[in-house]
């Protein structure tokens, strides 16, 4: 008994500070803004942006039918903006980059993920073997893990299939019985995954284990209209794009609604039709501000 009260004790103030971590409030500061490659030539309705470990960002600017590829350093500020332009991605919608530089990219019409070169050469489709049935899926998004992982949400088959670095897809999760329609999809470093029902307002998690998804939050949808993409930030909060609200709601790892940042506008820090949102290893916040045609970056900053 004394033993038992023992690691009790220990484990209280883990408990205390993990529960105080997820209840700070989450603030997002404006940093500067992306409107022009590196010609000078200006972005147009962009809905993809990628981030990740290293100081590459790559923005799916997508009216212009092109990725374009920056470097985010450490003194905060944005220098670059190659183009890349294959006709095999005319238009992308969103993004995402591997540890290797690859980058992976999601065509809007095509409904098809092409994996890039770190030269900027196209690689091929991403086209997984020993898929379980049925054999065809239907992204609409998508999510790499540290570990090279692609997770990709296939609304035609209601599920994310896993597929691992050489190409084979390793699972599924399916959907629960009843929802909406799912966009938003996020994977934290624990490899719990996140999905996001833009219609209800709903968030599910599945850990690595999970054959199915389970609600995370009840119906958020007094907090937001229509969340379109989610990023898990350091402390497990969870940032959610609410696309027709303007706006980013955060979601704690318990589920509840942690309150809103932004809202709709055109001057800087103000958010017109956002589309994917990114986290870089710094914890600065990116954001593709489609309407504003404009790529935001926010400090996250936590009270």
């Amino acid at each position: 008994m004394r033993r038992a009260l023992k690691v009790l004790a220990a484990l209280l103030p883990l408990v205390f500070a993990a529960e105080t971590r997820a209840a700070e409030k989450i603030r997002l500061v404006p940093l500067l803004s992306v409107y022009t490659d590196d010609k000078g030539a200006g972005l147009k309705q962009p809905e993809g942006v990628a981030c990740g470990d290293s100081p590459i960002v790559v923005v799916a600017d997508s009216a212009n039918g092109r990725l374009l590829r920056y470097s985010f350093l450490e003194n905060k500020t944005i220098q670059g903006g190659e183009e890349i332009r294959l006709p095999e991605v005319a238009y992308p919608v969103r993004v995402q980059l591997n540890s290797r530089g690859e980058i992976f990219a999601l065509d809007g019409r095509l409904h098809r993920i092409a994996r890039i070169g770190p030269d900027g050469a196209f690689g091929g489709y991403v086209n997984p073997s020993e898929i379980p049935e049925p054999s065809a899926f239907f992204p609409v998004n998508f999510a790499i893990d540290r570990n090279d992982t692609l997770y990709i949400l296939d609304v035609q088959g209601g599920r994310v299939l896993r597929v691992d670095a050489a190409g084979k897809a390793v699972g599924q999760i399916a959907f629960p019985e009843k929802f909406g329609f799912f966009l938003g999809l996020g994977v934290d470093p624990r490899g719990t995954v996140y999905i996001v029902d833009s219609v209800d307002s709903v968030v599910y998690s599945a850990n690595r284990d999970a054959k199915v998804f389970s609600p995370l939050s009840k119906g958020l949808k007094d907090d937001m209209r229509f969340p379109a993409d989610l990023a898990v930030e350091a402390g497990g909060a969870l940032l959610l794009v609410d696309r027709n609200g303007d706006g980013v709601a955060v979601v704690g790892p318990d589920g509840l609604f942690r309150g809103r940042q932004l809202t709709f506008g055109r001057r800087e820090g103000l958010l017109d039709y956002p589309a994917q949102i990114c986290i870089t290893a710094r914890g600065d916040v990116l954001l593709a501000d489609r309407g504003n045609n404009r790529v935001q970056v926010f400090s996250l900053i936590r009270e």
